[in-house]
């Protein structure tokens, strides 16, 4: 946590240039001919009202041969949620697809130092960036895995840059690991669409506001920002659902970067449904090509 108080001056440099590009929807092509996947039309309204959807999900839980589903990272002091999220999800879902014979992670650490457009300013990786082309970046260059080039950052801000080895007593080369994705795409912001993507092909990558109370927040309450100052964005992963009785609120389960002594051992529950802090608003997420 002391760590993550170094940067928040970081953070704020990244507040409105990374919320402008998500706000223009900006989406790559596929890299095949298929179309985007189509929306729910059929799902419109909220999953409480639905018979289609469970009344509590977990992708844990649900595909437990995928363990990197609840894995959580520390970013440290370099603000690099939107590598860490996309490239979370993208390791979930190739494994999902392939029911768990393709279980290596996608590096954040490679997609920090090589993504050139990534970072937002370009030169300044940890100060925060764009988690959308992150993804364009799996889709068009790839990712590499994470054994070969693991994140280093828990302790020092300095991204080093794009390296052609992996780390020392690897026999192979970064290019010999990177492997593309298939296309990427932006989810509708309706909760019904949000929980069948989920549902369909795993855990979904979204931006939200981040305020001084989800810095400090610790347990396995129902998150809603309530007090503190706008520190910027936080990019995180969302793996499932759930209703809490007591508080009569729906919310999604979603796992954050800042290590597993936040939250509830690093995920955390986050009010759904109203669009609390944008959570809904920017959901993207992409299918691996095998």
């Amino acid at each position: 946590m002391k760590l993550l108080a170094t940067c928040l001056v970081l953070v704020i440099l990244q507040i409105n240039r990374t919320s402008a590009d998500l706000r223009q929807n900006k989406l790559p092509k596929a890299t095949d001919s298929s179309e985007v996947s189509p929306t729910a039309e059929a799902l419109r309204g909220s999953y409480s009202s639905s018979p289609l959807f469970p009344a509590s999900f977990d992708a844990r839980d649900h595909w437990p041969q995928c363990r990197s589903i609840g894995h959580v990272q520390d970013e440290g002091c370099c603000h690099s949620g939107y590598a860490i999220a996309p490239t979370s999800a993208m390791t979930d879902r190739s494994c999902i697809a392939s029911n768990g014979t393709r279980n290596a992670t996608f590096s954040a650490y490679h997609a920090l130092s090589c993504c050139t457009n990534c970072a937002s300013p370009e030169a300044l990786p940890c100060s925060g960036g764009n988690p959308l082309k992150i993804w364009e970046f799996w889709v068009v260059d790839g990712i590499a895995r994470g054994d070969c080039l693991p994140y280093t950052l828990e302790s020092s801000c300095n991204v080093q840059g794009c390296s052609e080895k992996c780390q020392p007593g690897m026999s192979v080369t970064v290019a010999d690991t990177i492997v593309k994705g298939g296309r990427v795409y932006k989810v509708s912001s309706n909760v019904a669409d949000i929980q069948k993507e989920i549902l369909e092909h795993g855990p979904v990558q979204t931006t939200i506001q981040m305020f001084d109370d989800l810095v400090a927040f610790v347990g396995s309450n129902v998150y809603k920002h309530s007090t503190g100052e706008l520190l910027g964005q936080q990019h995180i992963k969302l793996i499932g659902w759930g209703h809490d009785d007591d508080l009569d609120q729906d919310y999604w389960i979603a796992i954050n970067s800042f290590g597993d002594k936040w939250g509830d051992n690093g995920s955390f529950k986050i009010a759904s449904g109203s669009d609390h802090l944008g959570v809904e608003t920017s959901v993207i997420a992409g299918l691996p090509k095998f």
